[in-house]
């Protein structure tokens, strides 16, 4: 799918939701600068890879409220990989997105390798399932996660069975109301690995 407009979101969601009808596959991002407004939801069966870090897709403009820039609800086997998210520059303000990925409501099967995450709240983020619907099965592998305003890498809230490694997780936002950490597992986190 070619967009030439200065946001991209509706030509990568009209992507992600033609394959999924399709029954799932690959939504493959090309190098290139991906400049976003809102929200790309990811949905079951599908693998969002990129060509490396040279595909960027960032928030270029302040956010509506609680956005992250991929957001994974109660999807199933989905994977993110090969790309650079940005929530916007810098992570120092709270204006910015609340993640690069967000994975949550109940998601399971999903594996985020191979992805530089940064500027935003939580650059990778595992939260906000609940006691009947869990996340589970989640693999973070391989990547860098940084210039976070809170955390880099977050499990909280209902997660199990999640396997946190060989990333870099740096230069979380140093404010002590907010105890700032590299990777922080967090209530109701269950089996994982670091």
């Amino acid at each position: 799918t070619e967009y030439s407009s200065s946001d991209a979101v509706m030509a990568i969601q009209y992507a992600i939701d033609k394959v999924n009808a399709l029954g799932g596959g690959v939504v493959f991002l090309r190098r290139g600068y991906y400049p976003v407004s809102d929200r790309i939801i990811l949905r079951d069966n599908i693998v969002l890879r990129g060509e490396g870090w040279g595909t960027f897709v960032e928030m270029a403009t302040t956010p509506p409220a609680q956005r992250p820039v991929f957001g994974l609800y109660g999807v199933r086997n989905v994977a993110i990989m090969n790309l650079k998210v940005s929530g916007g520059e810098p992570a120092e303000t709270e204006n910015r997105a609340e993640a690069g990925v967000f994975i949550g409501g109940g998601s399971k099967n999903v594996v985020v390798t191979n992805v530089y995450a940064r500027g935003a709240k939580y650059p990778i983020y595992i939260g906000g399932g609940s006691q009947n619907n869990w996340n589970e099965d989640i693999i973070v592998y391989g990547n860098i996660a940084e210039y976070a305003y809170d955390d880099c890498i977050t499990a909280t809230l209902y997660s199990r069975r999640v396997i946190i490694a060989n990333n870099i997780a740096r230069y979380a936002k140093d404010t002590p109301d907010l105890g700032n950490s590299g990777i922080e597992l967090d209530d109701s986190v269950e089996d994982v690995i670091v």
